[in-house]
């Protein structure tokens, strides 16, 4: 199973890890406390752990699932995801139905774009392209509807891909700086494709901010 290691309500690493004697231990070693540890004994202490010789007081500076003191929290992974879900679960049934419908209506679509998408680029039997033509047209007047129906959200969809388009800019602009694959191109062509990217990314995020309105970003 893994378990994140939380220091200070900060997750610091996550592992898998399995329990001796109440201790974790990841692999052969054992993750140590080492605020626990005696000033000057690390060192020893790593040594008996790498010769194996895990003896009771080397347990000891050992963690433990649960509050081991000073802000270090050792929890399994899976009890942190399923109170995350419960957490957006709650908050997503607080929303207004509309919204609600909206999204649930909009992943509904999503799942019928991916069936055409496999049924002709995956699926090998003979009515695949007739299944995928339908499944993807069936889809298109969907997604159409749900535009008109509910075009907050429509909007919202069109900032969040522009800010998605922005990003990618931003890449190429960092790319222009540091790759060239022919080699022809000098420092200053290279920082004027830069700019021209992040040029691009300004414009796409300020078109994006124009859509994405408080009451949009409710959706």
């Amino acid at each position: 199973m893994r378990v994140a290691i939380i220091t200070k309500g900060e997750v610091k690493k996550m592992l898998p890890v399995e329990i001796s004697n109440g201790i974790l231990r990841h692999g052969k070693s054992i993750l140590i406390n080492s605020d626990l540890v005696p000033t000057g004994k690390m060192e020893w202490l790593k040594k008996q752990i790498n010769a194996q010789n895990i003896t009771p007081e080397i347990e000891s500076y050992g963690i433990r699932i649960g509050d081991n003191g000073n802000g270090l929290v050792a929890r399994w992974y899976d009890d942190i995801l399923a109170e995350q879900q419960v957490a957006i679960k709650a908050a997503y049934n607080l929303l207004p139905v509309e919204i609600r419908a909206a999204r649930e209506e909009r992943e509904a679509i999503s799942d019928l774009f991916d069936q055409a998408h496999r049924a002709l680029n995956n699926d090998t039997d003979d009515n695949n392209v007739i299944r995928g033509l339908r499944l993807l047209s069936q889809a298109q007047t969907k997604f159409s509807d749900w535009e008109n129906n509910y075009p907050l959200a429509a909007q919202k969809e069109r900032g969040q891909e522009l800010l998605s388009k922005a990003d990618k800019q931003k890449s190429l602009a960092i790319g222009a700086l540091t790759y060239d694959a022919d080699g022809w191109l000098d420092s200053d062509a290279r920082q004027k494709s830069h700019d021209e990217h992040m040029n691009k990314a300004s414009e796409l995020i300020s078109q994006a901010k124009q859509l994405l309105t408080p009451e949009v970003a409710k959706w």
